[in-house]
């Protein structure tokens, strides 16, 4: 990360993951059940199932597994009908994941005038709405449509560990920021934590360049 000017622009920019970090559970793989086809669980859930519970006991990475599951969930299915039920998914289920520590610490962040971003490998279907409830920014995971149908891939990729730091420097140039924060839980979010001046791992200090 390049030093950053005693005048820089603005006084802080934030980074939260999401799943796991700001929820207490799984958002994507509860979005799945949610929006499952009964069919497509009839077909594929055998073949899911053991690959989730290898990824439950560490066998399995997370970022294969998530693509995998898109592709078998989403392939062609109406882009606005899946943009709905994200809608929904946002305002009925999310609210029950959220931990009441980091919205009060989000709020906190936008009270002191920073600028907020949720960082997540989950999708744009239901992060969107959420994040916009909420006045935050965001980088995700974004379902890839053509003519109105789902590919079941992403736009730009499994927005997960290298791919975070790629999508925020894309996004952002940190040196207009006086100090960095950064909140993750797994090692997925690694190399997001690398680039804050304080950041944490499952609520605790992780490092501070102060």
């Amino acid at each position: 990360m390049s030093a950053k000017p005693k005048n820089a622009e603005h006084p802080a920019i934030v980074f939260f993951d999401f799943d796991g970090t700001i929820t207490d559970t799984d958002s994507f793989t509860a979005f799945m059940r949610y929006s499952a086809q009964v069919w497509r669980v009839v077909c594929f859930g055998p073949l899911l199932l053991p690959l989730y519970l290898g990824y439950k006991a560490g066998f399995v990475p997370a970022s294969p597994l998530r693509r995998l599951v898109s592709l078998l969930a989403l392939r062609g299915r109406h882009y606005r009908e899946l943009q709905h039920i994200g809608q929904q998914y946002a305002a009925r289920c999310l609210p029950k994941f959220i931990r009441p520590t980091m919205l009060a610490k989000i709020e906190w962040h936008l009270a002191q005038g920073h600028e907020v971003v949720v960082v997540s490998a989950s999708l744009d279907l239901y992060l969107q709405p959420w994040c916009q409830q909420h006045q935050l920014a965001l980088l995700c995971s974004e379902v890839e449509q053509q003519q109105q149908r789902l590919t079941g891939s992403y736009v730009n990729g499994d927005c997960c560990a290298q791919r975070k730091v790629s999508r925020i420097q894309q996004a952002y140039n940190l040196s207009h920021y006086q100090k960095i924060y950064a909140y993750g839980d797994t090692d997925e979010d690694l190399a997001m934590l690398a680039l804050a001046d304080e950041a944490y791992l499952n609520n605790k200090l992780y490092q501070s360049k102060a």
